[in-house]
């Protein structure tokens, strides 16, 4: 069993397209609460976004690895 493959078990992700470094998990204090945060890539570039539907365009604004609508 490869390492992207146990990690997406247990966060029960299906997409094969996720992988996860070795440095994949951090603890984070957002918005005052402890938390482990999960870091992981995206080896494609989606057509549209799978919450909305909007189209990637040049409307897709891109801050460092994290693309937000």
């Amino acid at each position: 069993m490869s390492h992207h493959h146990s990690i997406r078990n247990l966060l029960n992700i299906k997409d094969k397209n996720i992988t996860f470094d070795e440095n994949f998990c951090s603890t984070e204090t957002i918005k005052k609460v402890k938390a482990k945060v999960f870091h992981g890539t995206l080896t494609y570039q989606p057509k549209a976004c799978y919450a909305c539907g909007h189209v990637f365009d040049d409307q897709i604004i891109k801050h460092g690895l994290n693309v937000s609508h």
